[in-house]
């Protein structure tokens, strides 16, 4: 065999055996729960691994209990070995956002990176509600409802500072909000609004009507009839008074 010809060889096999490795480190293991079935990669402890599952069916418990939603809803996780996978994985570019909930599959950072941040429970319970909420969107749920409950549940309005630069009148500037405000500190703004606004809504009407709205949404009512039949009052008024609450919370927005 000559020279050339051997080192041809060599270098085939070592790049077989390269994409070998990648592929094994690319691979996911795999734990079930009873709500959860969780792939995760890398030198993820399994202890670590069903800690992880534990919080997740608390968390997921939490939420069907509030909103008395269906608990047969199954949900994929995979968990990153790196910051860097996660973020080529969804195609992102900057590592702010901890978890994303993404086409059915609940995507997670590395625990340890979570845990450095803080940002652990905020961030799953986030994506964990608005995945939860995924089928009342689907039934006519506008998106900012469905932001304000993940906002609220997730913890994250005792996290945030009143904003400087939102100016809402109507629920359907929410709405324009989320589509305009895309990553922080712009997006953390609106959330504070946001979670506001579920305050609102539990404050002014207790949590059974606060909670129940959701499955109150059929894919047939619009959003007016649905909020006239669950809180007792007209759309109309319902915004009014949600504006007041924001203006005594946010007096920016009287100006």
């Amino acid at each position: 065999m000559s020279t050339t010809l051997h080192r041809s060889v060599w270098i085939a096999l070592l790049l077989i055996c390269a994409s070998r490795t990648m592929d094994a480190q690319e691979m996911f293991s795999a734990i079930s729960s009873a709500h959860f079935d969780i792939k995760y990669q890398g030198t993820t402890s399994e202890d670590d691994v069903r800690a992880l599952l534990e919080f997740l069916e608390r968390d997921y418990d939490a939420v069907i209990a509030d909103l008395g939603l269906d608990s047969t809803l199954r949900l994929e996780v995979r968990l990153y070995a790196s910051v860097g996978r996660y973020l080529s994985a969804l195609n992102l570019r900057q590592a702010w956002r901890g978890a994303k909930y993404q086409r059915g599959v609940l995507h997670l950072q590395p625990i340890e990176e979570l845990l450095k941040a803080r940002i652990l429970e905020t961030s799953i319970g986030f994506e964990l509600a608005t995945a939860l909420l995924e089928d009342a969107w689907t039934r006519g749920c506008p998106p900012w409802l469905r932001t304000a409950y993940a906002v609220y549940h997730s913890g994250a309005l005792r996290t945030l500072s009143p904003p400087m630069g939102v100016r809402v009148r109507s629920f359907a500037d929410l709405d324009q909000e989320l589509q305009e405000r895309t990553s922080p500190p712009d997006l953390d703004d609106l959330h504070y609004v946001l979670g506001q606004t579920m305050m609102f809504f539990i404050q002014r009407y207790g949590t059974t009507k606060a909670f129940g709205v959701f499955s109150a949404f059929d894919g047939e009512r619009p959003v007016e009839e649905v909020f006239a039949s669950v809180f007792g009052a007209p759309y109309e008024e319902i915004e009014t008074r949600w504006h007041q609450h924001l203006t005594s919370v946010l007096p920016e927005l009287k100006r």
